[in-house]
């Protein structure tokens, strides 16, 4: 959750940073500011542009407050993508790829975010398959 609005939230291994869409930005009214522009390939090969950034965007996942400075891209497949700078920034996480969960650990308890099921019953990630041929999983989240 962003700014009080449920938005999809994709945990990307495979993103070396994270990013919200533009579009998500605007509609929320979320600050931003002008940052030395990069230049991201995307899945599809593409390259496009990130020239702005949320310098502390605040969100909530399964009852987890969290904080941390995130560019923004035209995203299209989610509202938000957590890539690893934010991984980065927690001492130790713990990717269960069977499990589908993202384990944060922390000297006063562990925070455990778990992929949600679509409507259908199956869980929104990578097949262990697809996972070993792109080198990479994604979880789906709500927050």
């Amino acid at each position: 959750m962003v700014s009080g609005k449920e938005i999809h939230i994709l945990v990307d291994s495979g993103s070396t940073h994270s990013f919200i869409d533009e579009k998500v930005v605007k509609a929320l009214g979320i600050k931003t500011e002008p940052t030395i522009p990069m230049i991201v390939s995307v899945a599809n090969g593409y390259r496009m542009v990130s020239k702005v950034i949320c310098p502390e965007l605040n969100w909530e996942i399964q009852g987890f407050q969290f904080s941390y400075p995130v560019r923004t891209l035209k995203l299209g497949g989610c509202d938000f993508l957590l890539g690893c700078n934010w991984f980065g920034a927690h001492n130790l996480i713990e990717l269960h790829f069977h499990q589908l969960t993202v384990t944060i650990i922390q000297k006063d308890g562990n925070v455990i975010l778990r992929a949600l099921p679509q409507k259908n019953g199956s869980r929104l990630a990578a097949s262990d398959s697809l996972i070993g041929l792109l080198g990479r999983i994604t979880y789906d989240l709500f927050g």
